[in-house]
């Protein structure tokens, strides 16, 4: 398979409008915060205020912006479609290919490793990764004829909607929890089936406690800790991988974790001040981190995985956000706000049911995982073969 450099297979490759995003005036404007996870919701795209020569900037299909700057560097996004008119902003670098390379082909070589190398190399040095259009011009194109073009690209494409509808499922999954929880319980906002409600701090037998300080000099070996990007959704992600800490074994008993414990985290950013997660089966001694308090539950009145759950609810969060302690680019709550939380009380068994729903949950949810992993692997496959000439 021949090589060519992309500056000699594209029809342009140049920068795009600078201008200022505007609701609902001009033509639509496309930046780099509006590619999101490989598409683009056009209706959420503003307008911009553009003047002079807009035709240069306007996109059409078959053309690929790229991220030039920032942390996004080298995201890539293939223009299928777009509205009448559009541009793209000043920080995209816009590809349009030539007639020798099919654009669908040439959008999934800017996912391969090959083109990633490229754009690591092209940032190296600077303090603000970065890649300009010179240096795209540059990469290196792995460049079958076009019928092969168009049967990688269309093999390609098959195996990345199997992982975006195993994506898309995940989240529908999300989506029935929150509908099931309501359908057993009601909105906890209105409470529509009157439950008691009850301060938080009735339902604790200790806590809240607040998490172990080190500095980081004391992590690399020792006892697992627990930190605020140990768990997501309610559930500590991956025992395995939690960081470790060297610490005396007095520290340890004063901060270790039981299993159906709850952790919530009590300074963060405002969005994600608040975050919960139930304490699952430890393997080790384990302990937690200072951001974040420890809730020990009286569980003759509450089951942890409802309490977590109505944690992570808009009616906690709606409590959590008025709680909170706002300082620079980061809010807190303290021990008497956990303790002052209303929480919606139906009976034990309600609850009990609610903890035998949500574990066949998240194993539905683990299995989902499993399969998104085997289609991303499959995909990642793929692209490797298809680029090596293997496909």
């Amino acid at each position: 398979m021949r090589t060519e450099l992309l500056g000699n297979i594209a029809e342009q490759i140049d920068y795009g409008l600078t201008a200022s995003a505007r609701d609902d005036v001009g033509p639509k404007f496309l930046r780099i915060t509006d590619l999101q996870d490989g598409r683009v919701d056009w209706s959420s795209v503003p307008g911009c205020n553009a003047t002079g020569d807009v035709e240069r900037y306007t996109l059409g299909v078959g053309d690929i912006v790229v991220a030039r700057t920032g942390a996004t560097t080298g995201k890539s996004y293939l223009i299928r479609d777009c509205p009448d008119g559009a541009v793209f902003a000043s920080y995209l670098i816009r590809v349009r290919p030539g007639p020798q390379a099919h654009p669908p082909y040439l959008a999934k070589f800017f996912a391969s490793a090959a083109y990633w190398r490229h754009i690591t190399a092209s940032s190296n040095g600077s303090a603000q990764p970065g890649v300009n259009a010179s240096k795209l011009r540059e990469l290196p194109v792995p460049l079958p004829p076009l019928p092969e073009q168009r049967r990688i690209a269309a093999i390609l494409d098959e195996a990345d909607a199997l992982r975006r509808k195993r994506r898309e499922a995940l989240g529908l999954l999300d989506e029935l929890l929150r509908s099931a929880f309501n359908e057993m319980f009601g909105d906890p906002v209105t409470n529509p089936r009157g439950w008691p409600t009850v301060d938080l701090g009735k339902l604790l037998v200790d806590g809240p406690t607040n998490g172990l300080y080190r500095p980081s000099s004391d992590y690399g070996t020792g006892t697992p800790i627990v930190r605020i990007d140990s768990f997501y959704d309610g559930a500590i992600t991956d025992l395995s991988k939690l960081k470790r800490v060297a610490i005396e074994s007095s520290v340890i008993e004063r901060y270790a974790l039981a299993a159906g414990q709850v952790l919530i985290n009590r300074v963060n950013s405002p969005e994600h001040l608040g975050k919960a997660a139930l304490v699952p089966d430890l393997n080790e001694p384990t302990v937690f981190e200072s951001n974040m308090m420890r809730l020990t539950l009286d569980k003759e009145k509450v089951v942890p995985t409802f309490l977590v759950t109505q944690l992570l609810s808009p009616y906690l969060r709606r409590q959590i956000a008025n709680s909170a302690k706002d300082a620079v680019n980061q809010s807190s709550i303290n021990q008497h706000d956990v303790r002052s939380f209303k929480i919606r009380l139906p009976p034990l068994p309600m609850q009990r049911r609610w903890e035998a729903f949500v574990a066949a949950h998240r194993a539905q949810v683990a299995a989902r995982h499993r399969q998104g992993d085997e289609a991303d692997d499959l995909f990642n496959s793929l692209l490797h073969r298809a680029f090596a000439g293997e496909l």
